[in-house]
C-alpha cells in the first residue's frame, strides 16, 4: 500500500519566559531611570526657586530696615541739635519730611554729653511701654545698635540705636540713643507668611539676634555667630542663599539673606525644605503613581504576549503529536494492509489511485511508488466500460458489489479473479471506491481438470 512519508516535526518553542522578563524589567528599569532624573532635576529646580525667592524677599526687608534705620538715626541727630539748642521746643520737626518714617518706631530719643550725664530727652513716639531708665554710654563709643531689657516670655526688647554727635569742627561733643520697641520690626517682618518654621530675623554682624518675626524669645539677644551664616556665607558675599541645618530646631531649611546698608545689620529669611519642597513632593507622588500604572501596564502587556504564544505553541505541540500518532498509526495500517496477500487498491471519485498494497503492484507489474495518481484504465486491461458500470451502482447505491472477469497480469498472462468494490467516504465527505481482487484461476484449471 502506497503510504506518503510523515510530515517532519518541527518543535518550536515560544521566547523563553527569562528573556521576557529580562527585557521587561530593563524597560520598567529604563523607565525608573528616566523619571528618577527628571524628578531630580525638578527637585534641584524647586530648591533653585526657593532659594532666589528667600533672597528676594531678603533684599526687600533688607530695604525696608535701611530706611527706618536711616530714618531714626536722622531723627536722633535732629533731636540732638535741636536739645543743644536751648530755645528750640524738644520735639519740634521730628515726624516731619524724611524723619516721618521713624515716628512710629521711636519711643524714646536720649542725648548724653561727653561726660555721659544727660542733657535732655525727646518722646515722639506713643509708646505704650514703660521704658527703663537708660544707662549712659561710657566713653568714646562709635555708632552701634545694641538690645537691652529684653523679655524673656515674649522675647520684645528695646534696640538702642547709638551715634556720636559731633560738631562742625568733627569735634565729640556728646552721645544720642534713639530707642525703639523691636515689637514694631517684628510686625514688619511677620507681614511675609513663609510656613511651618520659615521666619524673617534681623541679626548684628557680630551674630547677636535682634528681631525675628514670628517671635522667638530664647534667641533674642543670644549670638549666632558660629552658624554658617557668618562663618561661611556673609565672608563670600553680602548677598546670597544657602542650604543648611536651622541651629534652632535642627531641621533642615534653605535661607536667604542681604546686608543692610549703611548698618553693621544683616536680614536672614529662612524656610523650612519640607515646606519648600511641598508643590515637588505633589509632583513627586504624580510622577511615581503615573510610573507605577506604567510598569504595571508593561508587566500586563509582557505577560499576554507570553501568554498568547506560549497557548498557540502548545496547541502547535499538540498537533505536531497528533500528526505524529496519526503517521505511526497509518504505518501501522499499511503494514496490515501490505500483509493482505489479495490486491487491494482506492479510486477517488476520478478513477484515479489513491493507495495500493504490495500484492496490487505485482499484479499489474508496476512499482508500487509509481501507482499513487495514476488512472485505473493505465494499469487494468479490459472490461472498463463493465467496472464503471459497477462503480456508478456502488457510489450511487452504497452496499458491496462483487463481479467475475478475466484480466492480464504484468507478465501477459490470463487470470480469472472476482473484484469486490466497496463504497467509503472520506473525512471531508468524498467518496472513494475501496477494490479487493481474489486471484480464482488455479481453481478454475483444477476444476477444469477433473471435469
Amino acid at each position: 500500500m502506497q503510504v506518503r512519508p510523515p510530515p517532519a516535526v518541527r518543535t518550536i518553542r515560544p521566547t523563553p519566559l527569562s528573556r521576557l522578563v529580562i527585557v521587561t524589567a530593563g524597560l520598567i528599569a529604563a523607565l525608573g531611570l528616566i523619571t528618577g532624573a527628571m524628578l531630580y532635576a525638578s527637585y534641584q529646580d524647586a530648591l533653585r526657586e526657593q532659594q532666589v525667592t528667600l533672597r528676594n524677599v531678603a533684599i526687600a526687608f533688607a530695604a525696608q530696615t535701611a530706611g527706618v534705620a536711616q530714618a531714626i538715626d536722622s531723627a536722633a541727630q535732629q533731636a540732638a541739635r535741636m536739645l543743644l539748642v536751648q530755645d528750640a521746643p524738644p520735639s519740634s520737626g521730628i515726624a516731619d519730611g524724611r524723619d516721618g518714617l521713624a515716628h512710629p518706631y521711636l519711643a524714646r530719643i536720649v542725648l548724653f554729653d561727653t561726660a555721659g550725664q544727660t542733657v535732655g530727652s525727646v518722646m515722639p513716639g506713643s509708646s505704650s511701654r514703660d521704658l527703663p531708665p537708660i544707662k549712659p554710654p561710657a566713653g568714646d563709643i562709635p555708632r552701634r545698635i545694641t538690645i537691652t531689657d529684653i523679655d524673656r516670655s515674649t522675647g520684645r526688647g528695646i534696640l538702642n540705636f547709638v551715634h556720636p554727635v559731633r560738631d562742625r569742627s568733627g569735634r565729640r561733643i556728646g552721645t544720642v540713643v534713639a530707642q525703639v520697641d523691636s515689637v514694631r520690626f517684628e510686625q514688619l517682618y511677620n507681614l511675609v507668611e513663609l510656613g511651618n518654621g520659615g521666619s524673617v530675623t534681623l541679626l548684628h554682624r557680630d551674630g547677636t539676634m535682634l528681631v525675628r518675626g514670628p517671635g522667638f524669645p530664647a534667641g533674642i539677644g543670644r549670638s549666632f555667630a558660629d552658624t554658617p551664616l557668618f562663618r561661611v556665607q556673609l565672608p563670600r558675599a553680602s548677598r546670597g542663599s544657602f542650604e543648611a541645618t536651622s541651629p534652632i530646631n535642627g531641621t533642615a531649611g534653605l535661607y536667604g539673606y542681604d546686608v543692610v546698608e549703611g548698618f553693621d545689620l544683616v536680614i536672614i529669611t529662612g524656610m523650612a525644605r519640607s515646606v519648600a519642597l511641598e508643590a515637588w513632593y505633589g509632583r513627586l507622588w504624580t510622577a511615581l503613581a503615573f510610573y507605577l500604572l506604567l510598569a504595571l501596564v508593561l508587566s500586563l502587556l509582557a505577560w499576554r504576549v507570553a501568554r498568547a504564544p506560549r497557548r498557540q505553541f502548545g496547541l502547535i505541540d499538540m498537533v505536531s503529536s497528533s500528526e505524529a500518532r496519526l503517521a505511526k498509526s497509518f504505518d501501522y495500517l499499511a503494514s496490515i494492509v501490505n500483509a493482505v496477500g489479495a490486491p487491494i487498491w482506492v479510486l477517488d471519485g476520478a478513477r484515479r489511485i489513491v493507495l495500493a498494497n504490495e500484492a496490487f503492484a505485482r499484479l499489474v507489474g508496476r512499482p508500487r511508488e509509481s501507482l499513487p495518481g495514476l488512472d485505473e484504465s493505465a494499469v487494468l486491461d479490459g472490461a472498463a466500460a463493465e467496472r464503471e458500470r459497477r462503480y456508478a451502482a456502488v457510489l450511487a447505491h452504497g452496499g458491496t458489489v462483487d463481479a467475475t472477469g478475466t484480466m492480464h497480469d504484468g507478465s501477459g498472462e490470463s487470470r480469472t479473479v472476482i473484484q469486490l468494490t466497496s463504497r467509503l467516504a472520506g473525512d471531508d465527505g468524498t467518496a472513494h471506491l475501496v477494490n479487493v481482487l481474489t486471484d480464482i484461476t488455479e481453481r478454475e484449471r483444477a476444476e477444469a481438470r477433473l471435469a
